[in-house]
């Protein structure tokens, strides 16, 4: 009894650790491991000091293509130097405080996909000055662009 629970623990740690890879300088988490492959792009500490943000439609890692179809749950938040993002067109939901606080945040490209846009997406984006949403967006959450005090056009 005691082999095998060792043994389910073994396998989980070895699952989790394959779950999440490094692709041009992002994090991405795995969240289908079955056709089609989809990844997450995912919260790092080395975040805060970027400039420039481009997540593309695909990535491959260990000869598997995933199409990256969002962004994480605070992925990008309080990176003050952020300042233009430009989303794959394979990304269909931007989570919870993707880019909060990114106070710098002045030019987003969404991709033709984006369906959802969840609550704080782009809270206190204090630079971001518009936003264009492609055609696809069915719900965009709560104080999704509060704080955002120079945006002029959505």
């Amino acid at each position: 009894m005691k082999k095998l629970f060792l043994s389910l623990i073994v396998l989980c740690f070895s699952a989790s650790t394959w779950a999440q890879f490094y692709h041009d300088d992002l994090f991405y988490m795995i969240t289908s491991h079955a056709e089609p492959y989809t990844v997450e792009a995912v919260r790092q500490q080395t975040y805060y000091e970027l400039k420039t943000v481009n997540i593309p439609d695909t990535v491959t890692h260990a000869g598997i293509t995933y199409n990256v179809t969002s962004v994480g749950n605070e992925c990008f938040s309080e990176c003050h130097e952020l300042s233009s993002v430009t989303l794959g067109n394979n990304i269909k939901t931007i989570k919870n405080g993707a880019f909060s606080n990114c106070h710098s945040l002045s030019s987003i490209i969404l991709g033709d996909n984006v369906e959802t846009i969840e609550d704080a997406a782009f809270y206190m984006c204090w630079e971001l000055r518009s936003i264009i949403l492609g055609n696809n967006v069915k719900s965009i959450g709560g104080s999704t662009f509060a704080g955002c005090r120079s945006l002029s056009s959505i």
